[in-house]
């Protein structure tokens, strides 16, 4: 038993002399690079926003003309709203005038280059659409 002793002091120091260097598997190689990959991704993409230029909340109101209808005598203009910025816009308020009338828009959150249909209401159809930002709330 003392022979036992001299080998090794205590048990863990037997096991660490009978670990062996094993190549990595296949399944080894491929989490790896897999986790490099991700990891480019995102240094990358903080990367690519701090160098990216802060642009503030700005709308492009299109009106889609192809899609107006008439219903009840009134025509029904989808308009197409999209944040040109490079922040979210929350709790968004805009004022789309038609020429003959005004109507206020307003929408819970758009995203930044996201874009949102909505549908407003007019006397006449139009091709055109003025808009006005009244208020917004930016993160």
């Amino acid at each position: 038993m003392s022979s036992d002793k001299n080998e090794c002091d205590s048990k863990n120091e037997c096991d660490s002399e009978k670990i062996e260097d094993v190549p990595p598997t296949a399944l080894g190689w491929v989490a790896r690079i897999v986790s490099v990959v991700l990891l480019l991704i995102l240094v990358g993409s903080i990367i690519l926003q701090i160098v990216q230029p802060m642009k503030d909340i700005e709308f492009d109101v299109t009106v889609v003309t192809e899609d107006i209808r008439e219903q009840d005598g009134r025509y029904l203009i989808p308009v197409d709203i999209t944040n040109t910025s490079t922040k979210t816009a929350r709790e968004v308020t805009l004022e789309l005038d038609t020429g003959s009338e005004t109507s206020e828009v307003d929408l819970t959150m758009i995203g930044q280059q996201e874009t949102i249909t909505f549908v407003i209401s007019a006397p006449q159809p139009v091709t055109s659409v003025d808009h006005a930002i009244i208020s917004y709330e930016a993160p």
